[in-house]
């Protein structure tokens, strides 16, 4: 019985790889399975890792500053990319979302970091920067990412703001006179497909998990609708599906000339995990929260897409199981591992992880081998 295991972090506790191995582990009991290994990551924290495990290359330091302009020294990844030379930017490691989001952290949050790292890579001659834009802290709309970039941001009393805050709070006017344009391809691969305003928008969806307040919300969507109305460019970003990824990041990209793609389908391709599955008999999937959002393009969906294509049986093994909507359409089952009530800092110690991950696996192949 070959199945595959592609499965995403458990932010906080174990990576991709670690969880991935965890069921491998516990399916080993097994003498009838052969496991395959397969780590997935839509774009968040630790993608460049996953990606490292399918593709040679080189990590190179940047110094650079995080979301609220602390010096920091982030990484790219360096290969070939269908034949290109290519850098892979993890916006996770660079503004990634802190773990006690406050309304603080979204007024003091920038995206300028990223832009500062995208533009060392192309300054090295990599013929291509392809930036990952899941698990960010950002709700700035792009507009620290156009700072790096050359882009003058005033605020109501005409003064220019700086690159350590958001200045989508206090944005009145946008100069993008002196944007410096990339003269090679820049794409941003996001993990969702919202646009950049409005009821499915950045902020109307996403920015209350980065501590927003109510008020923050209403302010960010609202200046994002006002600048569009000054800006022709601005205007143009509700038409491209992902503009609002990474609390508008991938509206800042497109408008750098950039464009979008889902950063999931880089790491399928990667992978080859299409190939894995035309003699799979079982998949498993799975990340540390599952919920409705996961639905936007999260690996546990698009995992469970790729199997139901091939008529597999399709199982995710999650930390914690929130409310979702029209399950079985896509899945045999979704189980949360913990074994009772259980803490939230214990809940995420590793060890305790990658122990309930191997548990449940054996447990569902023996009551599944049981009923056959």
């Amino acid at each position: 019985m070959k199945v595959v295991i592609a499965m995403d972090s458990f932010k906080g506790s174990i990576s991709a790889k670690e969880a991935s191995q965890a069921v491998a582990e516990g399916l080993a009991a097994c003498s009838r399975v052969r496991s395959v290994v397969l780590p997935m990551s839509d774009g968040g924290d630790g993608v460049l890792s996953v990606l490292a495990e399918y593709v040679e290359g080189t990590f190179h330091p940047v110094e650079t500053v995080d979301l609220t302009g602390t010096p920091l020294t982030a990484t790219y990844f360096e290969c070939e990319w269908k034949g290109i030379t290519t850098a892979f930017i993890e916006s996770a490691q660079i503004v990634g979302l802190p773990a006690s989001p406050s309304s603080t952290t979204v007024a003091n949050g920038s995206s300028f970091g990223v832009g500062q790292v995208i533009r060392q890579a192309f300054a090295d001659g990599m013929e291509e920067v392809i930036v990952f834009l899941g698990g960010t802290g950002v709700s700035d709309g792009g507009l620290g990412l156009l700072q790096a970039f050359g882009a003058k941001i005033y605020d109501q009393a005409g003064d220019l703001l700086p690159t350590n805050c958001n200045t989508l709070l206090e944005a009145a006017q946008m100069d993008l006179s002196e944007l410096i344009l990339p003269d090679k391809p820049l794409i941003a691969a996001v993990d969702v497909e919202n646009p950049y305003w409005g009821k499915q928008g950045a902020f109307q969806m996403f920015a209350a998990q980065k501590g927003a307040s109510e008020e923050q919300i209403a302010r960010l969507d609202s200046q994002a609708i006002n600048l569009a109305q000054s800006a022709k460019e601005l205007a143009l970003l509700n038409a491209y599906p992902g503009a609002g990824a990474a609390g508008g990041l991938g509206g800042g990209v497109i408008l750098l000339g950039g464009t979008i793609v889902q950063g999931f389908r880089l790491i399928r391709e990667a992978s080859g995990i299409d190939q894995h599955l035309t003699d799979a008999h079982w998949v498993i999937t799975g990340e540390g929260r599952m919920d409705q959002q996961s639905n936007l393009g999260k690996v546990p969906f698009q995992v469970a897409k790729l199997g139901n294509e091939h008529h597999l049986p399709v199982t995710a093994l999650v930390g914690e199981k929130g409310e979702i909507a029209n399950i079985e359409e896509l899945f045999a089952g979704v189980f949360a591992i913990q074994k009772g009530p259980v803490d939230q800092k214990a809940a995420m110690e590793a060890s305790y992880t990658r122990q309930n991950l191997a548990e449940t696996a054996l447990e569902l192949y023996r009551f599944g081998y049981t009923i056959r």
